[in-house]
């Protein structure tokens, strides 16, 4: 209720999360991820699904050193949240800060790859690249075929690739990550996923589709 509504402003003023940042809601798993930010940084600085599909995780991280300068330390007359005199942020700044300080869990590099896009469907019938670029995050990736996700992504294309976006069902159509993979998305159903796969794929599954803006309703 309120709490959630606090936070939203915190985000859309250019604050960072407080109180339950660290708690994300149910389908924080959909937040953006990178093989090179260490998943510990992210879990301390993402807000809460769905807000956290407002950036990629590079931009989140960004975002965090920037408001840090403004809300890490005594003086917080700069800092843009507006939850800033209240306990849940005061609770969470410590860990927020220490996260971004130099040295931190985000200034280390990610020696793992944490995402599961290597457990998505594939098929030895249909281009590896075409799946890469089509296939929404996991663990949605596993909720249809290979097959049936082309067949998704040639439909959503009907509706979500071009100028005129007004039947495109993507609820976040009009962010910038949506904005900054719909072409390679559009380009991959007319072009990499009407290639017949010669050999087998690299093993390498999921699209970080911004990373990611998708979830299975999420995606267009």
């Amino acid at each position: 209720g309120q709490m959630k509504a606090v936070l939203a402003q915190a985000l859309l003023l250019g604050g960072f999360v407080a109180g339950e940042a660290t708690h994300h809601y149910d389908g924080s798993d959909l937040c953006p991820k990178d093989d090179t930010i260490s998943q510990t940084c992210l879990d301390k600085i993402l807000p809460p699904f769905p807000i956290c599909l407002s950036r990629t995780a590079a931009e989140w991280v960004e975002h965090a050193k920037d408001a840090a300068t403004r809300c890490c330390g005594a003086d917080l007359s700069e800092c843009k949240c507006p939850a800033k005199d209240k306990q849940p942020f005061q609770a969470k700044i410590g860990e927020y800060c220490a996260a971004v300080a130099e040295g931190g869990d985000c200034s280390k590099r990610e020696a793992t790859h944490r995402d599961g896009s290597s457990s998505c469907p594939k098929d030895d019938t249909i281009s590896q690249t075409c799946l890469d670029k089509i296939l929404p995050p996991y663990p949605i990736c596993l909720s249809r075929t290979a097959a049936e996700w082309v067949d998704h992504a040639k439909d959503s294309a009907t509706r979500c690739c071009g100028n005129d976006l007004s039947q495109c069902k993507c609820p976040v159509k009009d962010t910038q990550p949506f904005q900054a993979k719909i072409g390679d998305y559009c380009k991959a159903v007319t072009e990499d996923c009407s290639k017949q796969e010669a050999t087998l794929g690299n093993l390498r599954g999921g699209f970080d589709m911004e990373e990611q803006i998708q979830r299975e309703e999420f995606t267009p």
